[in-house]
């Protein structure tokens, strides 16, 4: 199964970037220009069980409805969250550590491994 790994050092309180990202119904499309609609389906608010609804634009007229559940949450440290659609399917962890600002205070560096498994494209290519 492909891995790919992310992280990002962010200029802000873990406490604000962690609760910035578990709004996924509020703040998703704002820092992912391909996502076209969010709507919550499940749970009560942000946080564990959680589901949404998550339209994402894969290329030009064509889109995808993923089903996004959040599995785990622990403040201000953890979201995890699993998501699917007919394209695949993905296990995403996302972390946020307290460093030190470059400007003085606190920053986040938030790591984001996900593991995606494709669907359909078994016989087509390989994801080493």
């Amino acid at each position: 199964m492909a891995r790919i790994d992310e992280e990002m050092l962010i200029d802000a309180e873990p406490g604000v970037v962690f609760r910035y990202r578990l709004d996924f119904a509020g703040t998703l499309q704002q820092y992912n220009p391909n996502v076209s609609r969010v709507v919550q389906t499940g749970g009560k608010g942000p946080g564990q069980g959680s589901r949404y609804a998550v339209t994402v634009r894969m290329g030009p007229g064509f889109t995808v409805t993923s089903e996004i559940t959040v599995t785990e949450v622990n403040e201000p440290a953890l979201i995890a969250d699993h998501a699917s659609s007919s394209a695949g399917a993905a296990q995403e962890r996302l972390t946020f550590q307290a460093v030190p600002s470059r400007k003085g205070g606190t920053a986040t560096k938030m790591a984001s491994p996900s593991r995606p498994n494709p669907r359909g494209l078994s016989g087509v290519c390989s994801i080493a």
